[in-house]
């Protein structure tokens, strides 16, 4: 997660600092593969971006909602998917 702070920073206009306060009261779960990997095939199918396979294969896994304004989930009816919007 460390890793992406700067870019999300960035994205957000925000100061890192800012950024890591925020994420300190989000309570985070690091999920192993194994969690999820009976997901991957289908993930692969449901989705064009490589990058994104693992968090839906996660939701797919999960049943649970994906909060995400990436464009490559949009129209995938076998997940729940939420955006900024749907909370403010």
């Amino acid at each position: 997660m460390e890793k992406y702070l700067p870019y999300i920073a960035g994205k957000a206009e925000l100061p890192v600092s800012y950024i890591k306060s925020l994420l300190a009261k989000i309570p985070l779960t690091i999920v192993n593969e194994k969690v999820y990997e009976d997901e991957i095939p289908k993930a692969k199918l449901l989705i064009k971006d490589r990058c994104d396979i693992d968090i839906l294969a996660l939701a797919l896994s999960k049943k649970c909602p994906l909060w995400s304004e990436d464009k490559h989930f949009k129209g995938i009816t076998e997940i729940v998917l939420m955006k900024t919007k749907d909370f403010v």
